[in-house]
C-alpha cells in the first residue's frame, strides 16, 4: 500500500506517468472511492452541508471520467482508460487532502484580513494541480505537456461551470 502511495506522490512530482500504475480495476475502484470520500469531506466545508457536497463531488468525478474517456477515444488510445483514470483520481485524492488545510487557512484569512500570501499560495496550488493533470494527460494521450495542461484547464473550467450550475456556492 505504501508503494502505491509513493507512486501517486511520484505522479504529483512528475517523476512517473500513468503507465507506471498497474492495470487494475480494483485499484481504479479504490482510488475512485477515496477521491469521492475526500471530495465530500472538502465539499462539506465549502457548501456547509453533506447533500450538495456529495452531488458536486459525484458530478465533478463524472465530468472528469467522461472527458477522459472522450479524449482517449478521440486519440484512439482507449485501452489506457483504467490506468489514466486511476492516476487522475489518485492524485486528485492527494490534492484534495492538501486542499483541506488550505481551505481552512483561506477561510480564516478572509474572515480577518485577506493576505496576498495566502492567495498566492492557493494560486500556486491550483497551478500545480493543472501541471500534474497535464503531465498525466500528456502520457495518456501522447501529446506535448502544454497540450496536456490545456486539456487539464479545459476539464477544470468545464467541471467548475457544470458544478456551479447544479450546486451553486453559498454566498459569503
Amino acid at each position: 500500500m505504501l508503494s502505491l502511495l509513493n507512486l501517486f506522490v511520484d505522479l504529483c512530482l512528475l517523476r512517473r506517468g500513468p503507465q507506471d500504475l498497474p492495470v487494475s480495476r480494483v485499484l481504479l475502484l479504490l482510488v475512485l472511492l477515496l477521491d469521492l470520500a475526500a471530495g465530500v469531506l472538502l465539499g462539506r466545508t465549502v457548501w456547509g452541508a453533506t447533500g450538495p457536497a456529495i452531488g458536486a463531488t459525484l458530478l465533478d468525478v463524472g465530468v472528469l471520467l467522461l472527458l477522459l474517456h472522450v479524449a482517449l477515444r478521440v486519440r484512439d488510445v482507449l485501452p489506457r482508460f483504467t490506468q489514466s483514470a486511476a492516476a487522475l483520481l489518485g492524485v486528485s485524492t492527494l490534492f484534495t487532502l492538501v486542499a483541506m488545510p488550505l481551505q481552512s487557512l483561506l477561510d480564516v484569512s478572509e474572515a480577518a484580513d485577506p493576505e496576498a500570501g495566502m492567495a498566492l499560495l492557493y494560486l500556486l496550488y491550483v497551478a500545480w494541480v493543472q501541471v500534474v493533470y497535464g503531465h498525466i494527460l500528456r502520457h495518456a494521450l501522447n501529446v506535448q505537456l502544454s497540450a496536456g495542461i490545456a486539456i487539464a484547464l479545459a476539464y477544470t473550467l468545464t467541471s467548475a461551470i457544470v458544478v456551479e450550475l447544479f450546486f451553486p456556492l453559498p454566498e459569503a
